[in-house]
């Protein structure tokens, strides 16, 4: 990961470095929230949650890759360079929180027998990443008001992967966190709107993740986010 990690940054500080000598440079602090899910045939809505004094961790989700939307954040630094004929050519270096969630309508308790008991509540999957966003796209101009449509891919590098389940039974309530296999690098290919008045901007986006979150499963769960947020021009 960490070569992979220092490509990419040395892509963007060529970029950085291109853009001194191009007609005009702009540099962005974007600060996003957004709504990140799983999608293809191994995410779900619903999950059972277990324990199983045998095993390590003894406590979990079934499928933590749910189709539910959690709450989500990411903040970014980034440079772009406008050309004079309004081409854009940027990228941004952003760190992202991305909660994922499914319901739980069982739980299974093991041991000699398994007991299979009714169940509410909850798991979120949170993952974190650093990643390098290159795009390139095109500026209009209405007035005042600047319009930039880009298009991209997001490179994102995991630097955490945890699951926190709080599960309801029989008058028993059952709380874990438990710390997953870091999922491979990302590439998910983004589209972003922004529209700006002088210094301020306001950022719609959505991008879709390509890997598998499942590994080895004959099912596979990819992420996709939804964000939103707002844009400060530092310079």
């Amino acid at each position: 990961m960490m070569l992979g990690l220092k490509t990419v940054l040395f892509c963007l500080l060529t970029i950085v470095s291109q853009t001194s000598f191009g007609q005009k440079t702009e540099v962005n602090l974007n600060a996003f929230g957004g709504l990140a899910s799983f999608y293809r045939s191994g995410s779900t809505k619903y999950s059972s949650a277990f324990f199983n004094p045998y095993i390590v961790p003894s406590n979990g989700t079934d499928n933590p890759y749910g189709k539910k939307a959690g709450l989500s954040y990411a903040l970014e630094l980034q440079v772009q360079r406008i050309s004079k004929k309004n081409i854009i050519l940027g990228a941004g270096l952003s760190l992202e929180r991305l909660a994922s969630k499914v319901s739980i309508d069982k739980f299974f308790q093991n041991g000699f027998a398994v007991n299979i008991y009714r169940a509410t509540g909850k798991t979120t999957l949170i993952n974190s990443f650093i990643t390098a966003s290159p795009f390139l796209g095109h500026r209009f101009i209405k007035g005042k008001i600047l319009i930039d449509i880009v298009a991209g891919v997001d490179v994102a590098f995991a630097l955490e992967n945890t699951e926190k389940g709080d599960i309801n039974y029989e008058n028993t309530k059952v709380s874990y966190i438990n710390k997953k296999q870091k999922p491979p690098t990302d590439f998910r290919p983004k589209l972003q709107i922004k529209s700006q008045l002088n210094k301020y901007g306001f950022l719609l986006a959505y991008s879709v993740g390509t890997i598998d979150y499942e590994g080895e499963k004959t099912t596979e769960a990819s992420i996709s986010f939804l964000r939103f947020g707002l844009s400060y021009q530092i310079k």
